[in-house]
């Protein structure tokens, strides 16, 4: 999925990294609604809307590990969704987002891996309402199946449905070569040979 968001102008990527910093000083274990307010503020100079500007907060903190958990991204991706409901591409990131926090090696708990990669499931779902046949929501969806089956001590179910969502990514976009090797991979972990030759 294209992403739909404009990049940090230069001229002001110093005020958004000040209220970046200051947020990540300020914000305690909860990001409260004031956290967020007070950091839209002091990027109100910025020329984005108040939505755009809480995703590149999200981005930001995501790459730098956010220290303070998946509860504490979480609420800026709601943040950001409240601000603007339609956009898509805040509820792909968002899944995204929830899927890779359910990596254990960002959580490390198996029923916390498996509570958010629900969380990604339904948010990436909701993504798709408001942008259907987009492939790159469907390939996303395919890899939180493909995730869980792993979780699930490669559940066969779990395969199978990311084989559906990888297909439907394919049939959405013939070019989406990631989610045509993904089909493959899930052939082979179902130790369905033949097709998985004909996919790679």
């Amino acid at each position: 999925m294209p992403d739909m968001t404009g990049g940090i102008p230069d001229h002001q990527k110093p005020q958004f990294e000040r209220a970046t910093r200051a947020f990540q000083e300020a914000t305690s274990e909860c990001v409260t609604a004031d956290d967020l307010q007070t950091f839209l503020e002091a990027t109100s100079g910025i020329d984005a809307p108040p939505a755009e500007r809480l995703l590149w907060l999200a981005g930001e903190l995501d790459r730098r590990a956010f220290e303070r958990g998946w509860h504490g991204l979480r609420a800026i991706f709601q943040a950001a969704a409240t601000a603007n409901p339609t956009d898509a591409f805040i509820l792909y990131s968002w899944g995204n987002a929830a899927r890779e926090w359910a990596d254990e090696r960002m959580t490390p708990a198996l029923a916390d891996q498996r509570e958010i990669a629900a969380e990604a499931e339904r948010v990436l779902h909701a993504a798709l309402e408001l942008a259907p046949r987009e492939s790159a929501i469907a390939h996303a969806l395919g890899l939180v199946h493909y995730d869980n089956a792993f979780r699930a001590d490669k559940s066969q179910a779990e395969f199978v449905e990311a084989l559906e969502w990888f297909r439907l990514a394919v049939e959405w976009d013939a070019d989406n070569a990631i989610a045509q090797l993904y089909r493959a991979h899930c052939y082979h972990d179902l130790e369905d040979w033949g097709r998985a030759i004909a996919e790679y």
